[in-house]
């Protein structure tokens, strides 16, 4: 079942969907069940995008797994930059926290964040800050990143140079190039590019964030930074972690081609990953 919420935020009004499984009494479930919970951030160069890019995804993942997902909106650059879209989002995620039993979720049966392209640029900032959030601190047990956007074009470090080459080598990718994405980040962060809420690769520490399940596709000029993400994660944090890489294929191939074989297979590991990330992360 979708249903769409108004939230106030920030002395203004924003929106999430949510979806929740029709209860199954094959499966022993009734009105009353409450399920695991995926918040979800879509992309669009933090400049575009509505709710509905994710509808059809939330849709499956909700009757597929069982979960109840939340969509969240947040308000767009150029108008409103760095950190009104983190703010919004993160504004939301604190909603669905504290109204659980109102949208059928139970956080102790696990709590994802995820988001796709620039919308995981948001999630993984919300789960970082999540951690020095007294209101938030613990419970989110995992994050999945669909190709994101981790660090800005302009705030690569020396140290990582002849790590971070995907920008250059990948420039002239179809669907995301390396100008389009620059000029996605010269507008939503402007000055704060080496901010780790702007770019959470270059967070002072990892230690405490959850699990993390991240896809990675080889023709993308993000891929490199998310490479050395959940390198960084896994030499900080002694928790499970796993990626899924797709070589060859561009930024979005997936949505862009959904019939391709790589397509559907990249659809299958995102609803594997989510399971493994719900089968270890719950809170116990």
């Amino acid at each position: 079942t979708a249903r769409q919420w108004v939230l106030p935020v920030d002395g203004t009004l924003t929106n999430i969907r949510t979806y929740v499984p029709d209860s199954n009494t094959l499966l022993g479930e009734d009105q009353q069940d409450r399920y695991p919970a995926l918040v979800w951030i879509f992309g669009g160069g933090w400049c575009s995008g509505t709710l509905d890019n994710a509808d059809t995804l939330l849709r499956s993942l909700s009757v597929d797994l069982r979960i109840s997902c939340v969509a969240v909106d947040y308000r767009k650059a150029p108008e409103h930059p760095f950190p009104t879209p983190l703010n919004d989002a993160y504004a939301s995620l604190k909603w669905v926290v504290e109204n659980a039993q109102l949208i059928s979720i139970d956080v102790h049966r696990g709590l994802i964040v995820g988001g796709i392209s620039t919308g995981g640029n948001l999630a993984a900032a919300m789960v970082q800050r999540a951690m020095n959030d007294p209101d938030l601190r613990g419970k989110i047990t995992g994050q999945v990143l669909v190709t994101p956007a981790l660090l800005s074009a302009s705030a690569y470090p020396v140290k990582f140079k002849d790590e971070l080459l995907s920008l250059e080598q990948n420039s002239d990718a179809s669907i995301l190039s390396g100008e389009l994405i620059r000029l996605f980040w010269e507008t939503y962060h402007g000055p704060h590019a080496s901010n780790p809420e702007v770019s959470p690769l270059l967070a002072a520490s990892f230690e405490g964030l959850p699990r993390t399940y991240i896809q990675i596709n080889g023709m993308d000029p993000l891929r490199d930074e998310a490479i050395l993400y959940n390198k960084l994660l896994r030499e900080a944090v002694s928790l499970p972690w796993s990626t899924c890489k797709y070589p060859g294929f561009p930024h979005g191939f997936h949505e862009h081609f959904p019939d391709l074989t790589a397509s559907r297979r990249q659809s299958r590991q995102l609803h594997t990953g989510i399971v493994w990330l719900l089968r270890s992360g719950c809170v116990t």
